[in-house]
């Protein structure tokens, strides 16, 4: 959900978890808070405001010889907080809470109040206590949120990289790259052929991912490298197309070469899709000879490519781990269903398959207790 990320998949990821506990026993015991680390570069013309420090504060240099303290006694730019519980009424708080009224709201739980803290800031701080104004759980909060399904706009990536590793890392030209747990369809790579095809990716940096198999989430094995090598030029004929001797092997047909430095035949620079004519020869689509190679020229090929998430819904996409590991623990105590009392062995694909299960077991619990409360009163 950062900026400049399409905040819809977080919003989604906020969707599952919400849909888990909110069909769960637990629901109404739950609290569940919905917030972030920091403000995301947002401009907030609010100034911080002033905080109890925490009593650690850390000397820095000023740029002057000196050093001053940073003692942490202002609070940052403002972040959203949303507080979901049945035990809640609808509507703003306005009240002044920090980072640390979660600490303080827990700690309070499990302690007389304000009797245990950390240091001086989560000591001080306002808990959400006074949030939770019911006298009973409320029966009016959503029992499902949909996602927003196939309605994306449906980015695609240049492949600028594919490791001959296991799992194969793909470097990517864009940074709008999909979020851990999302399939990809990868195409065009050459050199590293095996990078093509259908993945499940998990992400290691901010244009980079590895490829795991969707079918039993191994990893990927490369075969060559997703770079070619440099090679010399030694020739650049002034013909159309021109052709390009080095002292490397050719790449293969339809790759991208970066051709620079050859002097004479200058039209050969520039980056090209070649044919290959020999081991060591390629030539340059689409080019047109300017002149007499004389010296000079290295040719550098890249790894071209696309990558692109698949035209599903999200609710086709495979469910994260822990989501599914948190539906089954919450389903399998609940009564009325084939299932009940036992553990939960079925394989969920997809996160429309986890949520039809988890309606199924909520709604044959509800039946369950109707059906209990009925004998109670015959």
């Amino acid at each position: 959900m950062h900026p400049a990320a399409d905040v819809r998949w977080g919003e989604n990821f906020v969707a599952d978890i919400y849909n888990c506990l909110r069909n769960s026993q637990y629901w109404d015991s739950t609290l569940f808070i919905v917030t972030f680390d920091e403000n995301g570069g947002i401009y907030d013309h609010v100034l911080p405001p002033s905080a109890v420090p925490p009593g650690d504060g850390v000397y820095q240099p000023n740029g002057s010889g000196s050093q001053v303290l940073f003692d942490f006694s202002l609070l940052g730019p403002r972040i959203p907080a949303i507080l979901i519980s049945p035990w809640i009424d609808p509507g703003i708080d306005s009240t002044q809470y920090q980072n640390t009224s979660i600490l303080r709201f827990v700690q309070d739980l499990v302690s007389p109040t304000q009797t245990i803290s950390l240091n001086q800031r989560d000591l001080n701080a306002p808990s959400f206590a006074s949030a939770i104004n019911r006298a009973s759980p409320r029966t009016d909060c959503p029992t499902w949120i949909e996602g927003y399904g196939s309605s994306f706009d449906w980015p695609l990536g240049h492949v600028s990289g594919a490791t001959k590793d296991s799992p194969i890392t793909i470097t990517s030209d864009s940074s709008n790259i999909p979020p851990s747990g999302a399939q990809v369809v990868i195409s065009g790579v050459q050199g590293n052929t095996s990078a093509n095809g259908q993945w499940i990716i998990k992400v290691t940096g901010l244009n980079t991912f590895e490829l795991y198999d969707p079918s039993d989430g191994e990893p990927s094995n490369g075969i060559s490298s997703g770079v070619f090598t440099q090679g010399q030029v030694s020739n650049a004929t002034n013909t159309s197309p021109i052709v390009i001797t080095t002292n490397a092997s050719s790449p293969a047909t339809g790759s991208q070469v970066f051709v620079s430095g050859v002097k004479g035949n200058t039209a050969a620079n520039g980056t090209w899709t070649i044919t290959q004519t020999g081991s060591d020869t390629f030539s340059l689509d689409g080019s047109n000879g300017s002149g007499s190679y004389t010296s000079g020229g290295t040719s550098q090929g890249t790894c071209q490519g696309t990558w692109t998430w698949p035209k599903l819904s999200t609710e086709d996409q495979p469910p994260m781990k822990f989501v599914v590991d948190l539906a089954k623990q919450y389903a399998e105590v609940l009564p009325g269903h084939p299932d009940s009392g036992k553990p939960i062995t079925r394989e969920f694909p997809t996160k429309a398959a986890l949520a039809a299960y988890t309606r199924e077991r909520y709604h044959a619990a509800l039946a369950h207790y109707a059906r209990t409360k009925q004998q109670q009163r015959s």
